[in-house]
């Protein structure tokens, strides 16, 4: 049986276990059994435990369970809790923290989680991969801020917000799937990926904060499926449309073939005109 949940997620059952799936253009990209919701898998570069912060003030939120366990064997780290983890809280896994460092390269997190917190992964340099479970619906300012070592992401359809920053400065960063549900791509949100060569912004894009894509310097295409421009707001600090500067050079922004001039007119597209052409 197969209940589909969105474009990207599926749940299947093989075998008689229940499996989660992400599809990425109908290829699968990512598969794994359901995990009990009070606890999370982790790797590390060294096979040493990762210590998150748990912190003590409203504002982190720790993990919505208290930590019991927390071991590494076998080449897998496992967090146990005393009940359901349902967020990832401020700067929970920040490599920066004071006397709080890590060596996180990988990390599964149960389907009981709904938010991940600004700056919950921030500067996590060695983190390669990352699910996203289907029951995230926010994940905060800053969350992966120069995550360098980070390769793609699936952001699944559930996530309706996704703050300013989030991706900025993964440097390694050559692919992402961005939920459908979003529809304003915040603030610097994928600044400095310098690894990044084509983008595609989904329909439902209505907003598009400056420099959401700046400093993206191997861009070489960007594909806009919204048929109304989206708006670009304008950089307070700059007075310039910097969406796209400082991108490949020839870099070429590919629109709807119907709104070829709505967007070459636009206030703010404008500005990237002789790039715009028809998909």
């Amino acid at each position: 049986m197969i209940k589909t949940l969105g474009n990207n997620i599926v749940n299947a059952f093989t075998g008689g276990n229940p499996v989660n799936a992400i599809y990425a253009y109908g290829q699968l990209v990512w598969e794994r059994s359901v995990q009990a919701n009070n606890v999370i898998f982790y790797t590390s570069t060294d096979g040493q435990i990762v210590t998150p912060d748990i912190g003590t003030g409203e504002e982190s939120k720790g993990f919505g369970a208290n930590i019991v366990s927390n071991t590494y064997s076998g080449g897998r780290g496992v967090i146990v809790f005393d009940g359901p983890v349902t967020i990832i809280g401020v700067l929970a896994f920040n490599e920066s923290s004071p006397g709080h460092t890590n060596n996180l390269v990988s990390i599964t997190i149960p389907n009981s989680v709904t938010r991940i917190e600004r700056l919950a992964f921030s500067e996590c340099l060695k983190l390669k991969s990352i699910n996203i479970p289907y029951s995230i619906t926010y994940i905060g300012n800053e969350g992966f801020y120069s995550c360098e070592s980070l390769t793609s992401i699936i952001i699944p359809d559930s996530v309706t917000y996704i703050g300013a920053r989030c991706f900025e400065y993964c440097y390694s960063l050559t692919s992402y799937v961005l939920s459908s549900s979003i529809t304003i791509i915040k603030e610097s949100l994928f600044d400095a990926c310098t690894a990044l060569r084509s983008v595609v912004i989904p329909s439902g894009i209505t907003k598009i904060e400056a420099a959401a894509y700046d400093r993206c310097n191997e861009l070489s295409e960007v594909i806009v499926n919204a048929t109304t421009p989206p708006v670009l707001v304008k950089d307070q600090s700059t007075g310039t449309y910097n969406q796209f500067n400082y991108n490949a050079q020839g870099r070429k922004i590919k629109v709807p073939a119907k709104s070829l001039q709505a967007y070459k007119t636009a206030t703010g597209w404008s500005d990237y005109a002789d790039d715009i052409i028809a998909q």
